[in-house]
């Protein structure tokens, strides 16, 4: 298993990513309501850790916010996009949450979640590689949009977070390499480990 340390907590230990989905596709809730919690995706990330060795099983083994995937990209800076899970969705700088590219923050004018504005246009691509693409490497398609290692592992994993104010949507890791909005039972994002080590 290989692991990306993403955050050092401060008191001697990190938050850590696996490197690929342990479960390739699942519903994240098959209710279509994101208020009924993570049923489907809770049931598998405990099934795929069971079989772990007892040393990674009890390091709190979760999935990643969508606020944590905001900082590592620097979405969440006060001089830029400050995004943040708790606004309801929408397109206003200040008010609201939107989808972005993970290397849209490389245009220094963030005003806005316009294509000029950066965060809604992507950077990467075949040629010209996402500097956060361990965070979707070993999905469908993802080379394309600048990530390193594709296979068959789905289009994407989930976040832990539903998106504010729409009933039946999730923030998701996209192939693409954005941090975008899905249906809940979309059935073809899978789960990525998150532990604290």
């Amino acid at each position: 298993m290989k692991w990306y340390i993403y955050k050092d907590n401060g008191n001697g230990t990190y938050q850590l990513i696996l490197d690929h989905n342990t479960t390739v596709t699942v519903a994240w809730n098959s209710s279509n309501k994101n208020k009924d919690g993570m049923k489907e995706v809770a049931t598998a990330l405990a099934n795929d850790a069971s079989a772990w060795d007892n040393s990674l099983k009890k390091n709190n083994v979760r999935l990643i916010t969508a606020n944590e995937v905001a900082d590592i990209t620097g979405a969440s800076r006060e001089d830029t996009l400050k995004w943040d899970s708790d606004k309801p969705y929408g397109t206003s700088i200040n008010e609201q949450s939107s989808w972005f590219y993970f290397d849209g923050g490389k245009n220094i004018n963030k005003t806005s979640y316009s294509e000029t504005d950066g965060w809604q246009k992507q950077y990467a691509n075949s040629t010209t590689k996402s500097e956060f693409y361990w965070l979707y490497d070993y999905v469908n398609d993802c080379i394309e949009k600048g990530c390193k290692i594709e296979n068959n592992n789905g289009y994407g994993y989930w976040t832990s977070n539903a998106v504010t104010n729409i009933n039946d949507l999730i923030w998701g890791i996209n192939r693409t390499g954005s941090l975008d909005k899905d249906l809940i039972t979309r059935n073809n994002f899978g789960l990525r480990p998150v532990i604290t080590y």
